[in-house]
């Protein structure tokens, strides 16, 4: 008889952090054309996701000479969340060659989270006699999702 068990995770923080001497009470502008076409100036926007992924498994195996069966679970939990954050106002202008040309309205900061978390439970077997081996099994997983609503 053997048994079997692991776990394992990575967890992560990436993506940006506010600059220092950031004004958050500043509307950030991007300029379309202009000397520079893309410069953004004045506040700025930053996200600041986090991922994590866990995992976990756990087995029993008998084996004779003839004979072995193993039975075994599998199951992980990856989640990603997400941090978006802006000026104040939760406004920004972009212009064209110093003329507004649009206004974007941002609802924020804006926190989503989503998930995934497949199980797995399996089983097989193998048999010989002589010269002959038979193997077989059997497997199952579920793999629920949640997204937030956009």
């Amino acid at each position: 008889m053997l048994l079997e068990a692991g776990f394992g995770t990575y967890l992560s923080w990436y993506g940006g952090l506010e600059r220092p001497g950031n004004n958050r009470d500043l509307i950030r502008v991007s300029e379309q054309a202009g000397a520079i076409p893309g410069l953004t100036y004045r506040a700025m926007t930053w996200s600041r996701p986090f991922s994590a992924t866990l995992t976990w498994r756990g087995s029993a195996s008998y084996i004779t000479g003839a004979q072995s069966i193993k039975i075994g679970y599998w199951a992980a939990f990856y989640q990603n969340i997400n941090n978006s954050f802006t000026d104040n106002a939760g406004l920004s202008y972009r212009f064209n060659n110093g003329v507004p040309n649009q206004l974007t309205m941002s609802i924020l900061p804006v926190r989503s989270n989503s998930y995934v978390t497949p199980t797995a439970l399996y089983a097989q077997e193998q048999w010989t006699h002589g010269r002959v081996t038979l193997q077989g099994g059997l497997r199952y997983e579920h793999v629920p999702s949640y997204y937030p609503d956009q």
